[in-house]
């Protein structure tokens, strides 16, 4: 049985540095018990297992957030940067899984797993930014991206936390044609991931390149119809997210993959 004591504060500023542009502060002190699931799971993998346990203690940590943007009619840019520090941070670490084999005539032998078990670190940090754009130069085009980026490690060893992203982001542009339809081409983008804690396997970057197209919407009476089409991963990139939860053989994300959708209206 746990009993936990919690207490969260925030406050927050937005100043109007000039008409099209402001800046915001923030400042958080939060609170956060473990949940049932990284208390009491078992998730068997084969070779691993993944385990809670109920004695975590919960997490508790003070945040600060700066962030500036600004906009015109053609253009708008964004900007955000991020420190966390948190006690007491719940991550899946290696260790091993310990049970108990019913042999037969009232035997019982013992035995272990590599598992990666939910730890509490005691002093952890976050660090990271995050930036958008989208450039809008005329009724038609229209083009943008965004990008983020985390630096985390455990505060008394040095090492880096488990389940931090690379770098990443995505860029795209489109087309509308007035009264018709509208064309997007997007591209979504990782470094490698080389900075991991033990237990974790490094990733290697990539891009991957999509297609979409979708009709303007069609007018039946009180129905309403429009079209999506699009085909994902086009170069039919083999490619893995450093943050997948793909169990069992699947080791990589989906490829080429065409669609087609049509949505109504009431």
């Amino acid at each position: 049985k746990e009993k936990d004591l919690s207490w969260s504060l925030n406050a927050g500023m937005m100043v109007h540095v000039t008409t099209s542009s402001d800046l915001t502060v923030s400042l958080a002190r939060a609170y956060r018990s473990a949940s049932l699931e990284e208390r009491f799971k078992y998730i068997d993998l084969g070779s691993m297992v993944r385990v809670g346990d109920p004695a975590l203690e919960p997490e508790t940590g003070w945040s600060a957030d700066l962030g500036w943007r600004t906009w015109t009619s053609s253009l708008e840019l964004g900007f955000n940067a991020f420190l966390n520090r948190v006690n007491g941070l719940i991550t899946e670490m290696p260790g091993e899984y310990i049970y108990n084999v019913y042999t037969g005539s009232d035997t019982w032998v013992t035995d272990t797993l590599p598992a990666l078990v939910n730890t509490n670190i005691d002093r952890g940090l976050l660090a990271g930014f995050d930036l958008s754009w989208k450039v809008m130069p005329g009724r038609r085009f229209f083009a943008g991206g965004s990008a983020g980026f985390v630096y985390a490690r455990d505060m008394d060893s040095g090492d880096a936390l488990p389940l931090i992203p690379p770098f990443n982001g995505n860029l795209f542009a489109g087309y509308r044609i007035e009264k018709a339809l509208q064309v997007t081409v997007k591209s979504e983008f990782a470094a490698d991931q080389n900075r991991i804690a033990d237990g974790e396997r490094a990733t290697p970057g990539y891009a991957i390149y999509h297609a979409y197209v979708q009709t303007v919407p069609l007018e039946l009476g009180s129905v309403s119809l429009r079209w999506y089409a699009g085909v994902e991963n086009m170069t039919d990139r083999a490619w893995r997210n450093h943050l997948t939860s793909n169990r069992g053989t699947v080791d990589v994300e989906p490829g080429r993959n065409f669609f087609i959708r049509l949505r109504i209206d009431f």
